[in-house]
């Protein structure tokens, strides 16, 4: 292999790993598979083709990983390669979205965030190529369907479940109640009846971090009761916690 062809494809490894956040074997297997065309292993690398159920179905533009590149390079940590939080604020500013509003837990789900104010590079471009999106203008565009999600009952429960994840602490297995509270009224503001008075009862006769189980069941609890409390049986299997909620509720 002559100087100039090695050195060509140096830089095309250096490339797939800026997008792919790859190991450099990884880079080289992948290259080498699609006869050292950057987008093409990029491409494959990423999944290739795009599920028919996957918002990205319809849309026939292929993704230009290098415009994708270049919005994660414009937010990341100058340390880290990733978004943190300077860059999740200059980010969500630029997509004109509050930092606090709701559509960012669904956009958080869709990048396989691990933990809030944090997008890797890997999940970020993977993610967004994924929604078909790969400029800022696309992904301010898409952000009303993105929202519509949550009115769909089986993404609202991934996103709801993701949510309690998300949110914890590294080693952390509940949520703490000062945490829950403000992700409960984000999630379902609007959307329980009864929403300010379960806030209210959890704050004053709960006062413990929220464990998944508590977390999950609240979820199943208002989509058996949305409106009210009839057929609630106290000695179902429901948790203590929700029966006591239920009496609390009605007293007022």
């Amino acid at each position: 292999m002559n100087f100039t062809k090695r050195t060509q494809q140096s830089e095309k490894i250096k490339i797939f790993m800026s997008f792919t956040n790859a190991s450099e074997k990884a880079a080289r297997e992948s290259l080498e598979a699609f006869d050292w065309n950057v987008q093409s292993a990029v491409d494959g690398y990423f999944g290739g083709s795009i599920p028919s159920d996957n918002m990205n179905s319809h849309n026939s533009n292929p993704i230009n990983y290098q415009y994708l590149s270049d919005v994660f390079e414009e937010y990341k940590d100058s340390d880290e390669d990733a978004i943190l939080v300077e860059g999740t604020e200059k980010y969500c500013n630029d997509l004109e979205v509050d930092p606090t509003d709701v559509v960012m837990l669904v956009v958080a789900w869709h990048l396989n965030s691990e933990r809030m104010c944090e997008f890797k590079r890997k999940d970020f471009i993977e993610g967004w190529a994924t929604l078909g999106c790969d400029s800022l203008e696309k992904m301010k565009g898409v952000i009303p369907k993105l929202r519509a999600e949550l009115d769909d009952e089986n993404k609202f429960r991934e996103i709801y479940q993701f949510t309690f994840k998300f949110s914890r602490s590294e080693n952390q297995k509940s949520l703490p109640l000062d945490i829950a509270v403000p992700l409960w009224q984000l999630l379902f503001e609007g959307r329980y009846k009864h929403l300010d008075v379960w806030l209210q009862f959890v704050q004053e006769n709960h006062g413990k971090a929220i464990s998944k189980d508590t977390w999950n069941l609240f979820l199943d609890f208002v989509k058996s009761f949305p409106s009210d409390f009839s057929g609630h049986d106290m000695e179902g299997a429901w948790p203590v916690l929700i029966d006591e909620f239920v009496e609390y509720a009605q007293q007022h």
